[in-house]
């Protein structure tokens, strides 16, 4: 703060009498003034404060120390000589100004130099006009106290708008997790309902087999009564009535009846079958349509519980990071605001006491009172023994509140867990298609490109054979001739001829389905076997480790005959599927499989109560079945599509006679 010295010489202020009087406060307590502007705030933001140990330096003087066109000095001691400065250069008012008595008392030097000044008029006039500038002072420690309270409120304020906003964000992720409740409740419901169409298509098929046994029960009886009638026609067709004895009247009318009987009994009997199958067929759409609207239900589910999971996860993970934020330029702001406090606090202790001192230099009479009023002198030391405190300039500390709770993580759509929890507890007979998550954090990759076959280079010009003593040669350099194959083990083997190179592989019928003939599951493990070309024939049962070929698997093969284009699947495969206990494949190997669609992977057990074996591994479908238990659309499920017919092959290895 610089002001024009009121001391002025011929009754006009000179420009060496227009720079005394200088008042120079440190520059940070000057800005705390304006603190609250937003160049002040960013400033303090960016850690800037009050300079702990700033000394405040009040210069009373021009630098010209005698009054203009005189040589009467400004600062004199009692015999009217001026006062020398000391080593610093400063007068004792300039060191009053510039010391921090952190004791209770004065330097001795000082208050020995204080109690010699002359006080003149115009050093009276030059103390006003300091304690004026002091009070201003005062007041701009008390708003630059105000505006840092009101910075930290502002900054702390905006957890509570962080907090709201992650509410909102909440609330709409509940209704995200109501919607998925609702959907969750419609398909457990409709899965109800596909349990009770299961039900009535059981019950159904069991009524269409008895009426279908009856029907044939019926026929065979129609087929004897038809053959008894026809054997006896002849007899009674070459003779007149009148050559018929009533005995034989009798018996004939008697045949006639049991045959009309018998006719019309098994009319009713296929008439009743049709029946049922007509329900049947009905009844196994209805089925077969709800079990495709409970998976629609049950895809829409897993849709609501992915939008759940993604509304939970981003509420919490955008107010953390928010709230980490805030935190940071909080606990920044509260300990630069702590530091200046602190220094006003000083600032304020220090002036105060050097207002004090001036006040009661302002407050003497004439020159000498310091010197020989005790009284006086005592007081001005007092100025620094006095407790000082301004609880305006107190900053109460404000702890940045808690985080607030984010909502409970639901379990992750289409993992194993969700499938655990949501599925396992479905009614008996039905079962959840397979689980397919559309949600963020788990969306499948789509696959990288296959990198292209390197274009094929010349074969090189094969150098001469070597020859090889006949004891060295070895198996694998064998070629085996037709309708035999290479033993595994060849490259361990020595021989260059068939008997000890070469195994026989035959083809062994295992089971053969033709729709819409169907059977409970175990009776394919042993169903007219001796009769392996009939449209329905089963010899699983017989399936053992003796059928591995010498790389310890089977060899099998699926064909489906009417099934146009390519129609065989053949791989290899070390697991026994009809002995297993449970669902997957085991050292699987293809041969020729063109047939990859619906999860391929071998023949497995299929755990579900649709057929034996299936080659959906590890999923609860029933593509590539083997052993159908009950018609899907009519027809068997084959490799993605519907077929009529299937057959299971298994190539048994035969060594030639000679290693055998």
């Amino acid at each position: 703060i610089q002001r024009p010295n009121p001391m002025v010489a011929g009754g006009k202020c000179s420009a060496t009498s227009q720079r005394a009087m200088l008042l120079l406060l440190a520059s940070p307590l000057l800005l705390s003034s304006v603190a609250a502007s937003e160049a002040a705030a960013s400033s303090l933001i960016s850690g800037s404060g009050f300079p702990r140990d700033s000394v405040l330096l009040m210069t009373h003087m021009s630098p010209n120390r005698k009054v203009p066109g005189g040589s009467r000095p400004l600062v004199a001691d009692l015999r009217g000589a001026e006062v020398e400065p000391n080593q610093d250069g400063r007068d004792p008012v300039q060191q009053l100004l510039a010391t921090r008595a952190y004791g209770a008392a004065l330097p001795v030097s000082l208050v020995d130099g204080l109690v010699k000044l002359r006080i003149t008029p115009q050093v009276q006039e030059t103390i006003g006009k300091l304690l004026e500038g002091l009070g201003r002072t005062f007041a701009s420690l008390e708003d630059a106290s105000r505006n840092d309270t009101e910075l930290r409120d502002g900054i702390h304020a905006g957890f509570g708008a962080l907090a709201t906003e992650h509410n909102r964000s909440k609330a709409r992720a509940m209704q995200e997790g109501e919607a998925a409740d609702m959907a969750r409740k419609s398909h457990v419901a409709c899965r109800g309902e596909e349990w009770a169409a299961l039900a009535r298509k059981v019950e159904i098929e069991r009524k269409l087999n008895i009426s279908r046994a009856a029907r044939d029960a019926q026929r065979a009886l129609a087929e004897q009564r038809h053959d008894a009638l026809k054997a006896h026609l002849p007899e009674v067709s070459e003779r007149g009535l009148s050559e018929l004895s009533s005995a034989e009247l009798a018996k004939l009318a008697s045949r006639g009846q049991e045959y009309h009987d018998t006719m019309k009994a098994y009319s009713e009997a296929v008439h009743a079958f049709h029946t049922k199958f007509e329900q049947s067929t009905s009844i196994a759409e209805e089925y077969a349509q709800k079990r495709t609207d409970c998976n629609q239900m049950q895809a829409e589910f897993e849709t609501a519980a992915c939008h759940f999971s993604d509304s939970s996860e981003e509420s919490c993970d955008a107010y953390l990071s928010s709230y980490d934020t805030r935190l940071q330029d909080y606990v920044a702001v509260v300990r630069n605001i702590a530091a200046r406090a602190a220094d006003r606090e000083a600032e304020w202790i220090h002036l105060k006491r050097v207002s004090c001192v001036l006040a009661k230099l302002g407050g003497v009479e004439k020159d000498g009172d310091l010197a020989e009023n005790s009284t006086m002198a005592r007081e001005v030391q007092a100025c620094y023994s006095q407790g000082i405190v301004n609880n305006d300039l107190t900053i109460s500390e404000r702890p940045a509140p808690a985080r607030e709770a984010c909502l409970a993580m639901p379990t992750q759509p289409c993992s194993d867990a969700f499938v655990q929890e949501e599925y396992r507890n479905l009614p008996n007979g039905t079962s959840a298609t397979a689980c397919e998550s559309t949600c963020t954090a788990t969306t499948t990759p789509a696959p990288t490109p296959a990198a292209q076959a390197p274009e094929p280079t010349a074969a090189p010009t094969p150098a001469p054979p070597v020859p090889t003593p006949a004891t060295t040669a070895m198996c694998s350099s064998f070629t085996c001739p037709s309708g035999t194959v290479a033993r595994p083990d060849a490259d361990e083997l020595q021989g260059s001829d068939s008997e000890k190179c070469c195994e026989i592989k035959e083809w062994r019928p295992l089971l053969r389905q033709t729709a819409p003939f169907v059977q409970p599951r175990d009776q394919w493990l042993d169903y007219d076997r001796s009769h392996p070309d009939a449209d329905n024939f089963g010899d699983l049962a017989s399936l053992s480790d003796a059928d591995k070929g010498m790389d310890g698997k089977f060899h099998f093969k699926i064909v489906w005959p009417q099934r146009s284009g390519q129609n065989v699947q053949e791989w290899k495969q070390s697991s026994n599927p009809v002995t297993a206990v449970s669902q997957g494949v085991e050292g699987y190997e293809a041969v020729s499989a063109p047939f990859t669609a619906e999860f391929w992977g071998g023949l497995e057990k299929h755990t579900g109560s649709k057929s034996l074996l299936d080659g959906s591994v590890s999923k609860p479908h029933w593509w590539y079945a083997i052993g159908l238990v009950e018609l899907y659309n009519n027809g068997i499920p084959g490799p993605g599509t519907i077929e009529s017919q299937v057959e299971l092959w298994v190539r048994t290895p035969r060594l030639t006679a000679a290693t055998s």
